[in-house]
């Protein structure tokens, strides 16, 4: 009787050790994959965080550009060539909208320097108030980018989940 009882308790942890082993390897499975949806999360959420460190220079950059030309009504060479030179990669960075919206701000940015160059010689008062009067159309548009360019932007640098 004893070593009935004895093999009745050894054959059940005999059971039970072998449904252990055979769900130990689903568990191992499921944990696998829990942990590769965790590190795709994780590296999903620091490549964003990189293309952020590369876009918002730009926009700081398109920031400046559009100020400079509100504050002063005019723009400079420097000016110019900095914005082209801190936004030489946007292509890589932002979609075809910010491409178009850069190449407006620099067509707008160089026709402002014309302008002022213009006003820099000796003009009759009619050639000097048309000068002026297109500089202030000019001036005002680049007041109204101030928004426009957040919302341009914004898409880009927004850090909010996905």
């Amino acid at each position: 009787m004893l070593v009935s009882m004895l093999t009745e308790i050894i054959d059940s942890y005999r059971q039970i050790v072998e449904l252990s082993s055979a769900l130990l390897t689903p568990m191992i499975a499921v944990i696998g994959a829990v942990i590769a949806v965790f590190q795709y999360k994780l590296a999903r959420s620091r490549w964003r965080l990189a293309l952020y460190d590369k876009r918002y220079p730009v926009f700081l950059s398109v920031r400046d550009y559009i100020l400079f030309a509100v504050q002063f009504g005019q723009m400079t060479r420097e000016g110019i060539t900095k914005l082209v030179r801190n936004s030489i990669d946007f292509g890589f960075l932002f979609g075809d909208e910010i491409r178009d919206y850069l190449e407006e701000l620099n067509k707008k940015g160089e026709g402002l320097k014309i302008l002022g160059d213009r006003l820099e010689k000796r003009l009759d008062d009619k050639d000097r108030d048309e000068t002026l009067t297109q500089m202030k159309k000019i001036t005002d548009w680049f007041w109204n980018q101030i928004e426009e360019s957040k919302r341009l932007f914004g898409a880009y640098l927004r850090i909010d989940k996905k």
